[in-house]
């Protein structure tokens, strides 16, 4: 009896040593098998989710940022050219952009927008936009010319009195004129001139 009882515990123990070995290589076989048909993923085991079968549950990540749009930036100036002392206006609008300035003293400005300047030279200016994306610049030039002269004109004449029905001589010069005209029906005239 006694040695009947011993075999049956040999049996037992063996047979349950030979269940663990066949599920540990079950399980070693189903991660080598997962991981040759999926070389560019990480397989994890989540020892709450195995079953008595040795089954393994993998897990894989995928996924990345969109890098952030590029900011654009347009200027421009209206007019082009003015004369000293006049204004231009500066117009601009912007995208993707979480600061504008512009150079030439501005400094910070709304995304989109425009305002008046009067520069007493040339000037160049420059927009940038800057954001998550990145930079972005424009440029507008306003052209200053010089003032024009303002129109000088002196008008004369020969006698200042004369007896009724006489006549005198009108003598006039001006400069910096494109037109001089007399009333009291003489009307256009050169510039410089002068007649009875």
């Amino acid at each position: 009896m006694k040695k009947i009882l011993l075999l049956f515990i040999i049996f037992t123990v063996l047979s349950l040593l030979g269940c663990s070995t066949d599920t540990a290589t079950d399980t070693d076989t189903d991660k080598v098998s997962e991981s040759a048909s999926t070389p560019a993923v990480t397989l994890s085991a989540d020892p709450a989710s195995s079953t008595a079968g040795g089954t393994t549950t993998d897990t894989v990540t995928a996924g990345g940022t969109e890098p952030a749009p590029a900011p654009t930036v347009s200027l421009s100036a209206a007019p082009t050219s003015i004369t000293a002392g006049n204004s231009a206006t500066l117009s601009w609008t912007s995208s993707n952009a979480d600061s504008v300035s512009i150079d030439n003293g501005i400094g910070t400005v709304d995304p989109s927008g425009s305002l008046s300047v009067t520069p007493s030279a040339t000037t160049t200016y420059t927009i940038t936009a800057a954001g998550p994306g990145g930079t972005a610049t424009d440029t507008a030039t306003v052209e200053v010319l010089p003032a024009a002269d303002e129109p000088v004109i002196t008008i004369s004449a020969a006698s200042e009195s004369i007896p009724l029905g006489s006549s005198t001589e009108l003598s006039w010069q001006s400069s910096n004129v494109d037109t001089v005209s007399i009333d009291n029906g003489i009307g256009t005239v050169t510039a410089t001139d002068s007649r009875s």
